[in-house]
């Protein structure tokens, strides 16, 4: 999450919580040991498509608290693996309050977070989902079909899924 870290709604937001919130603000290439770090991930984009970012969170277990934009209410189920938010400031720092609140839940939500990540975003099922697609659209079998398979059997995987 990037913040502005002289402005009054940071002292707002670090009010808000006793440990540290941590603004990653540009490209990282440690994002696994980054995630492992946190226990809550928050992305307050005002658009957005279908973030990488939240699939990585979820991957690793932690409930994420993000905004109503874009592809996320498809990735993020309200109240059960992570929390959203309409896409203004005083509505996502109102719903970060409540998420502190709900603490106790966030090992619970972390953990059904890694699943459905596991179980929709994981390389192989995005991979079978492409290869359906297609397959419909051509209605052949694809040309790197074996070599995608491969892929996979063989790729890392930061998540763990």
């Amino acid at each position: 999450m990037a913040a502005d870290l002289t402005g009054p709604r940071w002292k707002q937001w670090c009010a808000l919580t006793p440990r540290k919130i941590r603004s990653l603000p540009r490209q990282r290439t440690d994002v696994a040991g980054l995630l492992n770090g946190l226990d809550l991930f928050a992305l307050s984009s005002s658009s957005e498509g279908h973030p990488l970012s939240v699939i990585e969170a979820m991957a690793t277990g932690l409930p994420v608290l993000s905004t109503r934009v874009g592809g996320i209410p498809e990735m993020i189920e309200d109240g059960k693996t992570g929390f959203l938010s309409p896409a203004d400031e005083p509505a996502f720092t109102a719903r970060l309050a409540a998420a502190l609140e709900q603490r106790p839940r966030w090992t619970a939500m972390g953990e059904a977070a890694r699943t459905a990540a596991c179980q929709r975003f994981s390389s192989e099922r995005m991979t079978d989902r492409y290869l359906a697609l297609y397959q419909k659209i051509g209605g052949r079998r694809t040309p790197h079909e074996s070599l995608t398979g491969r892929f996979i059997q063989t790729g890392r995987r930061a998540s763990g899924c």
